[in-house]
């Protein structure tokens, strides 16, 4: 009987102090992560020195290979990504459209594409030298298609864009709870598509 109270007590101490070691390493684990992730957002460490934005746009055309006196609107942006500080350059070329991802610590080109775009600061509302039908040829074109008069609508929105090669508008407008949305040819007129959404 002597023994297996002895042997009791032991097994009782031994568990605390098991006890005792496992929270203590949990504590331990716990203030290395907390460590470990103040790392992993720059406050323990400090942040490498970053490049100039002049820097960022010079390999940004080097890159697309054009001279940067051929560059309109250029748009440079400071963001943070993945863990690094990365630059986001927007600018374009003709009627080109270039976006790059830029790593601002090292240069390092991380992503990059162009697009054919129009330039919207050109304004090819009134039916320009390309003789498109204008913003008001196509909300005309819209309305009689729908057999609506402008007094019958609200909400009315006309864009210009370009799709897939070819100039367009998109006519959009409210009659009561009904939704109107037209795709029309900017060079002919033609709708392209059109859909109603009754609410």
């Amino acid at each position: 009987m002597k023994n297996k109270r002895i042997l009791l007590y032991f097994s009782l101490i031994l568990t605390v102090l098991l006890l005792s070691g496992c929270s203590g390493a949990s504590a331990l684990d716990v203030s290395d992560t907390n460590f470990r992730s103040a790392a992993a957002q720059g406050s323990a460490a400090p942040e490498a020195a970053l490049i100039t934005e002049d820097e960022v746009k010079a390999a940004a055309y080097d890159h697309a290979g054009i001279a940067a006196e051929d560059v309109s609107f250029v748009k440079t942006n400071l963001d943070y990504e993945h863990g690094r500080t990365i630059y986001e350059v927007e600018f374009y070329s003709g009627n080109m459209e270039y976006d790059y991802e830029i790593d601002a610590s090292t240069g390092e080109i991380l992503s990059w594409d162009h697009d054919a775009e129009y330039d919207l600061r050109q304004d090819p509302g009134s039916g320009t030298s390309e003789n498109y039908i204008g913003e008001a040829g196509a909300k005309e074109k819209a309305l009689a298609e729908a057999g609506l008069s402008e007094s019958d609508i609200s909400h009315l929105s006309v864009k210009f864009d370009h799709e897939h090669g070819r100039a367009e508008y998109e006519v959009e407008f409210y009659s009561g709870r009904t939704e109107y949305n037209y795709e029309i040819d900017a060079a002919t007129g033609e709708i392209i598509s059109s859909e109603i959404d009754h609410d």
